[in-house]
């Protein structure tokens, strides 16, 4: 069971990196109102997942990988602005969430292996949280590629976009990592997307 212990280790630690990116790409791009809203809404999910990998790992005994945390320094690297920036920031969210998604289908094979019924479903139940995070960065990629890849930007449009923002712009002050961590915590039983 070392090996399993190991994945979940790594699992644990990828779903951190990955709510810590969600959140990250959330603040960046706080004036698209579907890009804020549904990164921090999957980042809750990402964090959940990270505190209930925890519990397993308790059972399964001591295990550790730095594996996810070199794929997060190596991803959102240099400065992301405008819509490329947001296709970039996309694509490395979705780096970040196939590595999750792997890692779920590894430990679920050694979860049946292991008959472990509770570990299946845990399992099974996240990783199509994964799944569906995954779903939603190809739609976003997509949605945002052909006007960020395709159409030259108006610099005075990119420049009046990249000021900080006011403080009403984004609910009543500006976001901050720890601020966003504090307001998913406040509305973490809320379902949406």
């Amino acid at each position: 069971m070392i090996g399993l212990a190991r994945y979940l280790a790594l699992l644990e630690s990828a779903e951190k990196e990955l709510s810590a990116a969600l959140l990250a790409v959330a603040e960046r791009h706080a004036r698209e109102p579907e890009i804020w809203q549904t990164a921090t809404f999957f980042a809750r999910w990402s964090a959940r997942h990270a505190t209930r990998v925890k519990e397993f790992r308790k059972r399964f005994g001591p295990g550790t990988d730095k594996g996810s945390r070199k794929l997060g320094n190596a991803l959102f690297q240099g400065v992301r602005r405008d819509g490329i920036g947001l296709v970039r920031d996309l694509h490395d969210l979705s780096t970040l969430a196939h590595f999750v998604h792997l890692g779920w289908d590894a430990s679920l094979q050694a979860a049946k292996a292991l008959r472990n019924r509770a570990l299946v479903d845990a399992i099974g139940e996240m990783g199509a949280e994964t799944d569906r995070q995954m779903a939603w960065l190809r739609t976003a990629i997509a949605a945002m590629a052909a006007q960020a890849l395709a159409v030259p930007p108006e610099l005075f449009s990119e420049l009046v976009a990249s000021r900080p923002k006011r403080p009403s712009s984004v609910p009543r002050r500006m976001i901050r990592e720890s601020q966003l961590r504090r307001w998913i915590g406040l509305f973490s039983s809320v379902e949406g997307p």
